[in-house]
């Protein structure tokens, strides 16, 4: 019984900390006045969408999103070949970059929070 008691009372005490400690997480306003070939820093955590566009499948179809902790990122998190979108993960301080083919286009988003 004082083993209940003892795990109760720590719950308790371990949900009111965590409770008033919280904060919860709010989404900024989507950003969309990125190029590519150009590298970003992120201000702040955040989602990185990149929507891509292709009539057709040629040597030029492609894009490339990098992103880690170097100023210049070379860590490879997705490529597209072919019409769609993907969305990363972005951590403050990290950098990225989209690197984009010959062929199609490319737009840009990135949604903050705090």
């Amino acid at each position: 019984m004082k083993s209940i008691i003892a795990i109760s009372l720590s719950l308790l005490v371990f949900s009111n900390f965590f409770c008033s400690c919280k904060k919860e997480n709010q989404f900024e306003a989507t950003q969309t006045d990125f190029n590519t070939e150009e590298i970003y820093k992120a201000e702040s955590d955040g989602f990185l969408t990149v929507h891509y566009k292709v009539s057709g499948i040629g040597t030029g179809a492609w894009v490339n999103i990098y992103n880690d902790e170097s100023s210049d990122p070379t860590t490879l998190r997705t490529e597209m070949g072919a019409t769609g979108s993907s969305t990363l993960a972005i951590h403050k301080k990290e950098y990225w970059k989209v690197v984009k083919g010959s062929e199609g286009t490319v737009k840009i988003e990135f949604t903050p929070f705090q």
